[in-house]
């Protein structure tokens, strides 16, 4: 039988929090090839992809990924996770409407894409 990790009570302590730990326009860089998590979310569970990253402070957390940011980096770095290690993020904030309540949301992408019109834009990309 295959186990798998769960987040712990520790682990959740640190988590990267948004507008705490990491703000928009943060650089951050990812410190491991990350891992596959289970949280709990109200009585369901969902397997989460977590990195251990440092903050603009150069703290150690850990941030789970959605896949907005998961795809922005595969992107940017390739589709090995290992070879995002020592790598830079740059991190932006949204309010978004999770689950029926608004919550700052972490979006990544490499440090050089712009946000607009409410998609992630490489350098050498037309607007």
């Amino acid at each position: 039988m295959k186990l798998e990790k769960s987040i712990t009570a520790q682990d959740k302590q640190n988590i990267a929090r948004p507008n705490v730990d990491i703000s928009d326009g943060d650089i951050i860089k990812i410190l491991n090839e990350g891992e596959w998590k289970t949280f709990k979310y109200k009585d369901k569970e969902r397997k989460r992809l977590v990195f251990l990253i440092q903050t603009k402070t150069m703290e150690e957390k850990l941030l789970p990924l959605n896949q907005i940011s998961i795809n922005n980096l595969i992107e940017a770095y390739g589709d090995e996770t290992k070879n995002w290690v020592g790598k830079e993020a740059r991190v932006w904030v949204f309010k978004t409407n999770v689950g029926g309540n608004f919550r700052d949301v972490v979006y990544l992408a490499h440090p050089n894409w712009l946000f607009k019109e409410n998609r992630f834009i490489k350098p050498d990309e037309k607007e």
